[in-house]
């Protein structure tokens, strides 16, 4: 496999505003097992389960040295401790939490050569931030992700849900799928990133319905939006 990597805009970067920065995405996380079992494929007469107890006893190995003040060299990796925080003068001494400790480890020269001799890589779509929506619950009736009732309350959860209430295009739409009419929710009594909460509009009873939120990310940019995935009713709710 190559290693994948996304490019994401350079916020850091004021002498070109529109330069990007790479960032790579682990295909996988190999743990002890893991590695015990590629060395038994590459033919080592020991048995897996002895493999993965050594790498488990050398990690531990590796943190009581640590601990004790030394720098481990585990394979192609310098394993060693650091302090973070300042001093306020030459008398000073360590004082936790202004100072603490750090596990800090770094590679070998000789493995990042390897890595650039023979790693191929592989550009990923960036990803596009947009609001999701997970879950919709409808309280009148109880139910998630099915119904949303005329004049009832109706809770959103999800991720990047949260929207500008001064720009028209932005809010919490329901779309009826036969006509595709869109019709803006305006009574919203929550509007958080990871919540929201509206009163439903009244519409067409027994019609089904797509719940849309459209937001801007960051000031300026661009409208994006999130929709259910699958279809809600409008249903009058029972009466108390």
């Amino acid at each position: 496999m190559p290693i994948q990597y996304r490019l994401f805009l350079n916020h850091l970067t004021t002498d070109d505003p529109d330069d990007y920065v790479a960032k790579v995405y682990p295909v996988a996380t190999i743990g002890p097992k893991e590695l015990a079992q590629e060395v038994v494929s590459m033919g080592s007469t020991v048995g897996l389960a002895d493999i993965t107890a050594v790498l488990l006893l050398a990690s531990t190995a590796v943190r009581s040295n640590v601990v004790r003040g030394n720098r481990v060299r585990f394979g192609d990796v310098d394993i060693y401790s650091a302090m973070d925080g300042v001093m306020d003068s030459a008398d000073d001494v360590f004082t936790p939490p202004r100072n603490s400790l750090l596990a800090k480890a770094t590679c070998s020269k000789a493995f990042t050569e390897f890595l650039q001799a023979n790693a191929t890589v592989e550009k990923l779509e960036a990803i596009v931030p947009a609001p999701n929506i997970t879950q919709v619950r409808d309280v009148s009736s109880g139910t998630i992700n099915q119904k949303i009732s005329n004049g009832g309350i109706v809770i959103v959860t999800g991720k990047r849900l949260q929207f500008n209430e001064t720009q028209a295009d932005e809010g919490i739409f329901l779309v009826n799928i036969a006509t595709n009419a869109v019709t803006k929710m305006t009574l919203v009594a929550e509007n958080l990133p990871s919540q929201l909460t509206f009163q439903a509009t009244t519409l067409a009873t027994d019609a089904n319905f797509r719940l849309e939120v459209r937001s801007r990310q960051s000031p300026g940019g661009q409208l994006r939006s999130g929709a259910t995935t699958g279809s809600l009713q409008q249903v009058t709710p029972l009466p108390l």
